[in-house]
């Protein structure tokens, strides 16, 4: 049987055989038409007519081989095996030009990564960094702080105490309205061992104040003289209360029994029964001192007004 000849697979049944010029011939007088199918004398199937008369002559003889392809199918493999080769012929010199750069490289000894070795560490002693001098910084004067405010007068033993201690002048003075605020930062301390404490704080005050000898003395002056209603301010404890002071002044006195206030720490404003007479004008030492003490300490005093029992005058 012969190979190289063709059955066209048409809707009346297989036109054939033919050779190759005889399909074209079949084909050039329009018996049959590009798309009917085409198979070898063998009963492979080749494709359509147009594909059968458009493809080299040895696929057929691959196809009659045996090899089971269309004659498209050997076709589109030669195709892939063409663009296969042109790839490698593009990417084989890319590649050496590639490894040639590479290899001249800087640090690149013998073209392989392997090959780096790091810079040699720098031998020697190792130089001492001398930090520059500290900026000199100049203080700037704030305008916040309590020396920068002015002194205000106020009845508050703990406000007062700051008015004394700005004037400096060791004199307590009445107010316009004739109150007298003796406060424990302005307090002359004649008792052995006794001191002031926080000053400078919120509540200065007199502590430690142990020794019934001495007591306590303030340099006033008088403007005002009268009768004045006394109020103390102190903290004591159920241990130290009932201990009993004398408060002088001008040649009179009075005396008092120190009350309770619940604890050392706690400080209370204490009116005395009675009210104290300052008859004259001028300069007046005022003092307190203790005769009876029933604990260890007398009180924690914070300070004294003097408030004039007919009111401003």
């Amino acid at each position: 049987m012969d190979v190289r000849r063709f059955y066209v697979i048409s809707p009346r049944g297989e036109q054939g055989p033919f050779s190759v010029e005889e399909l074209n011939e079949e084909f050039s007088a329009g018996r049959v038409t590009p798309q009917q199918q085409v198979r070898t004398g063998m009963g492979t199937m080749l494709g359509t007519v147009r594909e059968v008369l458009i493809a080299p002559e040895a696929l057929w003889n691959t196809a009659e081989s045996g090899s089971g392809l269309t004659a498209v199918a050997v076709a589109q493999r030669r195709t892939r095996m063409v663009s296969l080769v042109i790839l490698g012929l593009t990417l084989v010199p890319a590649l050496l030009v590639m490894f040639l750069l590479g290899d001249k490289q800087p640090g690149n000894t013998g073209g392989s990564a392997s090959a780096f070795t790091a810079p040699a560490a720098p031998t020697g002693p190792t130089p001492r960094v001398i930090p520059p001098p500290p900026a000199a910084v100049t203080p700037i004067p704030s305008t916040s702080s309590p020396s920068a405010r002015p002194a205000t007068a106020t009845t508050t033993p703990s406000t007062a105490s700051r008015s004394e201690a700005a004037t400096n002048t060791g004199v307590v003075r009445q107010q316009a309205n004739g109150v007298l605020t003796l406060t424990a930062t302005s307090a002359i301390i004649t008792s052995e061992g006794a001191r002031l404490q926080d000053k400078g704080g919120d509540n200065p005050h007199i502590g430690s104040w142990n020794n019934k000898d001495g007591g306590l003395e303030w340099n006033s002056h008088i403007t005002k003289p009268g009768r004045f209603r006394v109020v103390m301010t102190y903290a004591c404890n159920r241990s130290g209360a009932g201990a009993i002071l004398t408060l002088a002044a001008g040649g009179t006195s009075l005396n008092d029994t120190v009350q309770d206030t619940g604890s050392w720490n706690i400080y209370k404003p204490h009116t005395l029964a009675r009210e104290l007479t300052i008859a004259t004008s001028g300069p007046v030492t005022i003092s307190l001192s203790p005769h009876e003490k029933k604990s260890s300490a007398f009180m924690k005093l914070s300070g004294i007004v003097l408030t004039p029992v007919d009111g401003p005058r």
